[in-house]
């Protein structure tokens, strides 16, 4: 489980990698990548101790689905958060990962409604107030 969890990491890692600032990133792929990132750990992690817990297959089975759910559903608010929070509150910048050309969830739906937002996020924040201006456009 702990090498998959590995795989699962580094998957997400390369999604991600290859797919910032893309503007026609889909939901389904930001749900991907938010399991192979963050919820294949957790759903592992529920697993694992259902299985160390002599647990039976099913309950076991549904002990991972748990996990995943859980992890989806954390990696959605952080990213919500990272909106939302003052830098203070986050202990980063907030909107570091809209700056660094990682579309979340609230981005990927901004996006069906803001064409000014596409034009910011496919120049890469050339203008200097763009940050800024596709937060409040997210918002």
């Amino acid at each position: 489980m702990i090498l998959q969890v590995i795989k699962d990491f580094a998957s997400g890692e390369i999604k991600q990698a290859s797919s910032l600032f893309d503007c026609d990133v889909k939901l389904e792929d930001y749900l991907l990548k938010s399991y192979y990132k963050t919820a294949s750990l957790i759903a592992a992690s529920t697993k694992g101790a259902a299985i160390f817990s002599g647990a039976d297959r099913s309950v076991t089975k549904q002990m991972y689905e748990y996990g995943k759910n859980l992890g989806l559903s954390f990696q959605v608010v952080d990213d919500i958060l990272d909106f939302t929070q003052s830098a203070k509150q986050l202990g980063k910048p907030a909107g570091s990962d809209l700056a660094k050309g990682n579309l979340i969830a609230s981005v990927i739906f901004a996006l069906e409604n803001e064409p000014k937002l596409r034009d910011i996020i496919e120049f890469k924040f050339c203008e200097t107030s763009s940050p800024d201006e596709a937060i409040e456009l997210v918002k």
